[in-house]
């Protein structure tokens, strides 16, 4: 798959979403580095461990329940094979009917007792895990935005999560 910046049909405006997917990568970066970094000096080791699973259990979740949906967006705007609106609904559907199911599928993991977050505050998970629905439309607001080739409003929303992590 060619990268979003080579799928622009004006060639002149290649050079220009290039830089901007490079800028936007490069402070996405700093910001992720700049958010490890505040975590390991102010919380310390344990609490560095903590927050990482509490940050990586919704990513994990939108993997699994994201059905490869935000590529289908993507491909089926771009090609006009439907209508943005009707993306829209279905996006929003999925994600209220797969965040209840993540919701259960959590408590199932949790309910078992199987060590697997022995360590971690129970809290905090269950506080992560009220982050999947944002995560979700982030995933697939950003698919809308990629079928539609509107390559400056992606880039800058690329960015939201890095910086609100730092936030």
């Amino acid at each position: 798959a060619l990268p979003i910046c080579l799928m622009s049909t004006k060639p002149s405006s290649l050079l220009a979403d290039t830089s901007l997917t490079f800028l936007q990568k490069v402070l996405g970066a700093l910001c992720k580095l700049g958010f490890v970094v505040l975590v390991a000096r102010y919380l310390g080791v344990k609490a560095s461990g903590d927050v990482a699973i509490a940050l990586l259990l919704p990513l994990a979740f939108t993997r699994v329940f994201g059905f490869g949906l935000h590529l289908s967006n993507a491909y089926q705007i771009s090609h006009e094979k439907i209508l943005t609106q009707y993306c829209v609904v279905f996006s929003l559907v999925t994600i209220v009917l797969t965040s209840i199911l993540a919701l259960l599928s959590f408590g199932v993991i949790v309910s078992f007792d199987w060590d697997l977050f022995s360590d971690v505050n129970i809290d905090l998970l269950y506080l992560s895990i009220l982050f999947y629905p944002f995560e979700m439309c982030a995933i697939f607001i950003h698919s809308i935005f990629r079928g539609r080739y509107e390559i400056g409003r992606l880039n800058f929303l690329l960015l939201l999560p890095p910086l609100s992590r730092l936030i």
